[in-house]
């Protein structure tokens, strides 16, 4: 399934003029697969906050023999956002209800007024994130595909450091998960390089490398440089470990397991690729093991239990409770595979134009195909 979100600067406020909580559903097309309207939070000029519109599409599969309709509903689903997004932004000052017939306003968006007065920053580039699910032996591939786009660039041309940091994380990731492979695969009875076996542990151990980097360098950086901890991942995965390491072949779980014991040399290995500060920006990171995490009111966390619940599913660790802010996914299966669904945080350029999305959603169909026929 494939699902992407647009956020827009528009401003819309409630009845009084206040701002409206974030996530709150605002409307929804009425077109089915489409979208809706949330409401979302940014800075005015004046420093103050406001409440700002993001289009949220319904899921889609585009794999299998949905791959050619799934692709042709996505990209529709693109294009009337931007014809209501083009509607909104000439209506000025104006109610939301009632701006376009294939859009209902719903909650508190029956009341809420489009408000392009107050002193906002229009770039007419947009904040994106996309959501797919993938099988395991095809993550490796499909993670090939977005590091390619994805590249590393340097701080000076206005990148922010977090997206430095997740982008490298994702490149390390694969030389990570190949340490630990080769030590697999040189086990009496492994499986052959490349099998759908080894895939699916490569694809494993990359994912669940990015869930912990994030963690630990946002337990690196002091406390007032930290910011959105989700900003540093590329990819973020939308299920608990626990429900993910049941897919690995019974070898790959056993190696896992015997792998975090003892000496620990797969966390060794991982902290010492954690550690290396990314090229031409920052400094060497370090790894807090006893470092501790608590989001919201949801049960503290340290690194080492939460890396422990990743590479061996010994305890179910909800995203919610590490990253925040985020409706848990379990494993499911589409078109007769177990996907693992995931939040892509880090594709090409930072801010984006509506054509940007438009070829971004296009090849990330082609390569969630592709993965899919991999498992």
């Amino acid at each position: 399934m494939i699902g992407f979100e647009i956020e827009i600067d528009l401003p819309v406020t409630n009845a009084q003029g206040g701002t409206i909580p974030g996530d709150t559903d605002l409307a929804r097309s009425t077109t089915a697969p489409g979208f809706k309207i949330v409401s979302d939070s940014r800075t005015l000029t004046t420093g103050a906050g406001y409440s700002n519109l993001e289009f949220v599409s319904d899921a889609v599969s585009a794999i299998g023999t949905q791959q050619v309709a799934g692709r042709a509903t996505i990209l529709g689903q693109r294009a009337e956002m931007l014809r209501i997004r083009n509607v909104l932004y000439v209506a000025g000052a104006a109610a939301l209800a009632g701006r376009d017939p294939q859009l209902n306003t719903v909650g508190v968006g029956a009341n809420a007024l489009l408000n392009p007065n107050l002193p906002y920053n229009e770039t007419n580039l947009l904040l994106v994130h996309y959501s797919v699910g993938v099988p395991l032996a095809g993550l490796p591939q499909f993670f090939d595909r977005l590091r390619a786009a994805a590249p590393i660039l340097p701080l000076a041309q206005g990148n922010s450091p977090a997206t430095i940091r997740d982008r490298f994380s994702l490149h390390q990731a694969r030389a990570f998960a190949a340490a630990e492979l080769a030590v697999f695969l040189h086990q009496p009875g492994a499986p052959a390089a490349g099998s759908q076996r080894a895939r699916a542990l490569d694809g494993f151990l990359q994912l669940g490398y990015m869930q912990v980097c994030a963690l630990a360098d946002h337990l690196d950086y002091a406390a007032n440089q930290r910011g959105n901890i989700k900003n540093l991942t590329a990819v973020l995965c939308r299920s608990a470990f626990i429900d993910v390491f049941p897919l690995l072949s019974g070898q790959a779980q056993n190696f896992l397991i015997a792998r975090c014991g003892g000496t620990e040399p797969l966390i060794t290995n991982l902290a010492a690729h954690q550690q290396v500060a990314e090229q031409g920006f920052g400094q060497n990171h370090d790894f807090h093991e006893d470092g501790q995490r608590q989001s919201g009111n949801l049960a503290m966390i340290t690194l080492m239990d939460f890396t422990l619940s990743v590479f061996t599913g010994n305890q179910r660790v909800n995203p919610q409770r590490v990253f925040g802010g985020m409706r848990d996914i379990a494993p499911h299966a589409e078109q007769n595979v177990n996907v693992v669904p995931m939040e892509l945080r880090s594709v090409g350029n930072e801010s984006k134009s509506w054509m940007d999305v438009q070829n971004e959603l296009t090849s990330l169909c082609a390569w969630a195909h592709e993965a899919y026929g991999l498992a």
